[in-house]
């Protein structure tokens, strides 16, 4: 017969195992990752760039629909978005800004393996292959999700204006530590995403937009973000939305772009028309 004891041992020794195990499925889910749906504008261009030996990403530049470009958008997005749906999203709300976007290494059809490291250098990498190809035009990173971890590391490692973060955490440790509140997370996890410590004290226009019902990243989880900002510009929280239900909010184009003006001007030292009044202001939608 079967101590109780050792089989509740093994069992739980079991579960730690295969959460270690998994862990780089449930980070980057890329076989949940769907394929492309929104028709990309004419006039699209797409680049491709090695980052690594035998490693190249792929990704998509959507150039401003209006006479002349207010700057430039790094679009980074959540695990299981597809980068070309999403700079078709950003081009149709952000039409004044030339967007780009690409996917994830590891995710078809860039090439590689996916990890906190290589998507965080790639990042650096698409930065400075948009100043050479775009010129120094002022950048703004948006981050959604997972890829608010990306932007947050850019806005500590590169000249931006500013980053706009849409759902985003104080890190990943901290959300599996809420989430697996029975594993020992912290020696475990490979992928950490500390944004909280990357924005800690860093003179950055940060703006960001949040879910009041947020299921996937605990709203406490973006209070704590909030208080190691040092220059918050915009804020605002759709009371009702949830993780994926925020894109659908009627106000969440407006507030994206209200976000992304108030970024660049206080990065110009300009105050954004509405700024003033909408700075910090919660909403429930």
């Amino acid at each position: 017969m079967v101590n109780p004891v050792w089989g509740a041992a093994w069992g739980y020794a079991a579960a730690v195992g295969a959460l270690y195990v998994l862990q780089d499925r449930l980070v980057f889910p890329v076989h949940a990752t769907p394929a492309p749906s929104r028709p990309l504008p004419p006039g699209t261009s797409h680049w491709q760039i090695e980052v690594a030996p035998d490693t190249v990403i792929r990704g998509v530049h959507l150039r401003p629909r209006e006479t002349t470009a207010a700057g430039t958008v790094l679009a980074f997005g959540g695990n299981c978005h597809n980068a070309q749906d999403l700079a078709a999203f950003l081009g149709e709300r952000l039409p004044d800004r030339h967007v780009v976007v690409f996917h994830y290494r590891g995710y078809a059809p860039s090439q590689g393996k996916p990890s906190e490291r290589a998507i965080c250098e790639d990042a650096e990498i698409v930065f400075d292959e948009t100043q050479a190809r775009l010129g120094a035009t002022p950048t703004v990173a948006l981050g959604f999700s997972l890829g608010s971890g990306v932007a947050a590391h850019l806005a500590a490692s590169r000249p931006l204006a500013g980053a706009v973060l849409v759902t985003p955490f104080d890190s990943v440790l901290n959300v599996g530590r809420q989430r697996y509140w029975w594993a020992p997370v912290k020696p475990l996890l490979k992928h950490r995403f500390d944004s909280h410590g990357k924005l800690r004290e860093r003179a950055v226009p940060i703006a960001v937009l949040a879910a009041g019902r947020d299921e996937v990243v605990p709203p406490d989880r973006t209070r704590a973000l909030m208080t190691a900002l040092a220059r918050p510009v915009f804020h605002r929280t759709f009371g009702d939305a949830t993780h994926r239900s925020i894109y659908d909010e009627p106000d969440f184009p407006q507030a994206l772009m209200a976000g992304v003006a108030a970024v660049q001007a206080a990065a110009t030292g300009v105050v954004a028309a509405g700024a003033a009044r909408t700075r910090q202001e919660p909403c429930s939608a």
